[in-house]
C-alpha cells in the first residue's frame, strides 16, 4: 500500500492571546480520507508559536461524533489513543446555562493524561468548526449536509 501525500483545505483559527491558539483545518490523511487536524499552540503577545504545535487528526469516524455532540445528540467527545504513543486526546464538551441553552464549547487537549491546553469556543466559532466537520463528512458520504445530518440523527439519536 502506498501513503498518499496528505492536503490541506479550508481552517479555522481561534486565538486567545497569551494564552492558546487553535486551528481546526480539513485535511486528507495518508490513505486519502477526509479527516480534521486539530493543532493546539502557545500563544505568546498575540502570536502564535506554531513550530510548538501539538496535532490530533481526527478522523472521519471522529468527525461524525463531533457533528453529533454541536447537534446535541450528545454532552463532550473524547478522542483518545493518539499520537506516536497513542498517549494523546482531544475532548469536546458542550457547555449549557442553567436553563440548558448551550453558551460555548470547551476544546481540551491531553497529552499522557495530562491537560496542556484548552480553549473555550463561543457559539459562533463553534458553528466554523461544525461547518468544518461536515463538509469532510459530505465528501466522504457523498452526500448533502442535510442527508448527513438526517443520518447522524438516526444514528446517534
Amino acid at each position: 500500500m502506498t501513503d498518499r501525500k496528505v492536503t490541506f483545505g479550508p481552517k479555522a483559527e481561534f486565538k486567545r492571546p497569551n494564552t492558546v491558539s487553535i486551528c481546526f483545518q480539513c485535511c486528507n490523511d495518508r490513505s486519502g480520507k477526509p479527516a480534521m487536524n486539530v493543532d493546539f499552540a502557545p500563544n505568546v503577545n498575540n502570536q502564535s508559536i506554531w513550530q510548538q504545535k501539538q496535532t490530533i487528526q481526527l478522523s472521519i469516524d471522529e468527525l461524525s461524533m463531533l457533528v453529533a455532540m454541536f447537534l446535541k445528540l450528545n454532552d463532550n467527545c473524547n478522542f483518545a489513543y493518539h499520537g506516536p504513543m497513542k498517549s494523546n486526546s482531544l475532548v469536546a464538551k458542550r457547555i449549557s446555562n442553567v436553563e440548558g441553552v448551550d453558551t460555548q464549547f470547551n476544546v481540551s487537549l491531553f497529552i499522557k493524561g495530562t491537560q496542556s491546553g484548552f480553549i473555550f469556543l463561543t457559539k459562533s466559532e463553534a458553528f466554523r468548526v461544525f461547518k468544518l466537520a461536515l463538509k469532510q463528512l459530505t465528501l466522504y458520504y457523498e452526500q448533502s449536509e442535510s442527508e448527513v445530518i438526517i443520518t447522524i440523527e438516526k444514528f446517534y439519536g
